[in-house]
């Protein structure tokens, strides 16, 4: 199963719920993980038509990227890519406020 976390879960950690046959189980997810890293809950998956007892479910981690930021989400992200020093676009102005910056005077 795939389960999306955030960001933030990622980097720092958390614990988070995930469905199993049997109900929710908690996951613990250690700080630095990437997406695509899979963990194994023994004896949570599949009955084995086989063998008595159960599979093991596999959860994989997919992080996922907002599509839209809050102005402080993006404020607060834009901090952490100075902190980082990595390259990040900059901030686009929606068609309104180029509108508005067009008919402001300018400062000079």
């Amino acid at each position: 199963m795939q389960v999306p976390i955030s960001y933030s879960q990622a980097a720092l950690g958390a614990r988070i719920e995930v469905p199993t046959i049997d109900g929710r189980e908690v996951l613990e997810i250690p700080p630095g993980c990437q997406s695509g890293d899979t963990f194994t809950l023994r004896g949570r998956g599949m009955p084995d038509p086989r063998y008595r007892g159960r599979g093991d479910l596999l959860v994989q981690l997919h992080i996922e990227v907002p599509q839209k930021l809050s102005p402080q989400h993006e404020h607060i992200l834009r901090q952490l890519a100075e902190v980082e020093r990595t390259q990040v676009s900059p901030k686009r102005l929606s068609f309104f406020e180029k509108v508005k910056q067009y008919f402001q005077p300018s400062e000079q």
